[in-house]
């Protein structure tokens, strides 16, 4: 499983850049670049709660499994990202298609 760097930091998942969701969704069927994919699991976090992304989703994980619908990426193994390690990428992103996975390649 890829290790899964996350800059988008107004992400409910986000601690300290990195993910706190065991798995996450790549959207992007027909991308060719990066700025085509999207994290389809981004939860913009609440303004009105200080509740950190650790308490509501437990620690951050250094491998995360990715279900990858970007079918044109060189990493992308039968809807599996088979990279070694992903950026997730989006700053101040209030929806997931403000998101991006910035190690999308092109096949």
């Amino acid at each position: 499983m890829p290790i899964l760097n996350c800059t988008v930091g107004n992400c409910h998942y986000n601690k300290d850049n990195l993910c706190c969701l065991d798995s996450i969704k790549v959207e992007g069927e027909n991308a060719k670049v990066s700025n085509d994919t999207a994290c389809g699991s981004f939860k913009e976090r609440s303004k009105d709660i200080y509740t950190s992304a650790v308490e509501t989703c437990g620690c951050p994980t250094s491998t995360s499994d990715i279900d990858c619908k970007a079918v044109h990426c060189n990493y992308n193994d039968d809807c599996k990202c088979r990279a070694g390690q992903i950026q997730v990428a989006g700053p101040n992103s209030h929806e997931c298609c403000d998101t991006e996975c910035s190690t999308f390649t092109d096949k």
